[in-house]
């Protein structure tokens, strides 16, 4: 630990939110010497970000130069600037900054100071980690039997992936949770090729999905003509839609130089059935939020249990192709057979609406003759 570094971030905290270190001591998951696990509530989370933003900077060699920190703080003016001259620390003061504005609001819970680790939810990846999870919460599906089983005497919510910090520990809550681990095989969402074998893995896709529906990914795979696969002709309703306007989302991504298949470093946090994806690179933000974008396209868009792996024979139209500007109808074209109802081409609009992950790739189409 940089004593200097810590003196002058926490003298900055001080000043602008008025909170000392010891208001949230051992506070939570991430709020520790050492992280325990995903973070447990809002302010747990603005640790766990001002953690990995100093993980970012160490990657790039980026540490404090102690001969430039200043210890002298004044509370005279609560703004924080970083006009550094040094690269390195601008990105350390804007981690800092980050932090110190996130903290500002957000509200501390003093029930989760000296949280037991126990109860510190884990990113499950991998069967190993599923059963080591499962075990855990099995373990928790019994009455407490005293005050110090849980700090301040309140339970506490470890469902991964849908952290609700100090709800329920009832039997409902860990039944749910249980019911995770042995109906869901995986929290992955694939993307198959036409002969079935697996040609991209979208974890983030997956976990967001599960947050926002309690559905499991593979439910959404070969939906349609676009969901989980390569796919081929329209979209067959809005919940197609938002699969193809994902594809061409993460087509527009890739020429920018950002490749998918890359060891990706983000995360998937859930609150409230509300996913967040922390990305670290701009690549890893740009990915994320057409992730974002498709799970809750997905998520918001009607589930027609009839386009649960159709006949692939009606989606071997022509295949469409992604535009990255205008709001031209996808021509039906003579003789392939690829006229759309008004109904579906409302249902198609009211899709791509609601998906744009930020401008990164709104995305009309039109057929590719063969």
């Amino acid at each position: 630990t940089n004593f200097p570094a810590l003196l002058n971030f926490v003298s900055k905290m001080k000043c602008v939110t008025g909170i000392c270190p010891r208001d949230f001591e051992d506070y939570g998951c991430a709020c520790r010497f050492e992280m325990e696990g995903l973070p447990a509530d809002e302010v747990d989370d603005c640790c766990f970000q001002h953690r990995k933003c100093y993980e970012e900077a160490t990657e790039e060699e980026c540490v404090w130069d102690p001969a430039k920190i200043t210890t002298d703080v004044s509370c005279l003016t609560k703004n924080i600037t970083c006009d550094s001259d040094d690269s390195c620390n601008r990105f350390l003061c804007n981690c800092d900054k980050a932090a110190i504005e996130c903290f500002l609001h957000s509200r501390i819970n003093s029930s989760l100071n000296s949280l037991d680790v126990s109860f510190c939810p884990s990113l499950v990846t991998g069967e190993t980690q599923k059963g080591k999870a499962y075990t855990a919460l099995l373990a928790l599906d019994t009455p407490a039997s005293s005050a110090h089983d849980v700090p301040g005497n309140r339970e506490v919510h470890t469902k991964p992936f849908h952290k609700d910090p100090l709800g329920g520990l009832g039997r409902s809550v860990v039944s749910q949770v249980i019911s995770l681990f042995l109906v869901c095989d995986r929290l992955t969402f694939f993307q198959l090729r036409d002969n079935g074998r697996v040609q991209r893995e979208l974890p983030h896709l997956g976990e967001m999905l599960y947050c926002l529906t309690d559905r499991c990914p593979e439910e959404f795979e070969l939906y349609g003509c676009y969901c989980g696969q390569e796919g081929r002709g329209h979209p067959k309703d809005a919940l197609d839609r938002c699969c193809f306007s994902h594809h061409c989302c993460v087509e527009q991504v890739k020429k920018l130089g950002c490749h998918p298949e890359r060891n990706s470093r983000s995360e998937v946090v859930c609150f409230d059935h509300t996913p967040k994806c922390i990305g670290w690179t701009m690549c890893e933000k740009l990915l994320c939020s057409c992730d974002k974008a498709a799970a809750e396209c997905m998520a918001s868009a009607s589930f027609n249990d009839s386009l649960r792996t159709p006949d692939r024979r009606a989606c071997r139209e022509d295949k469409l192709f992604c535009r990255r500007a205008g709001h031209e109808k996808p021509p039906s074209g003579a003789g392939i057979g690829a006229s759309v109802s008004s109904e579906e081409e409302s249902s198609s609009e009211e899709a791509e609406n609601r998906y744009n992950p930020g401008g990164v790739a709104e995305s009309n189409c039109r057929l590719v003759q063969g």
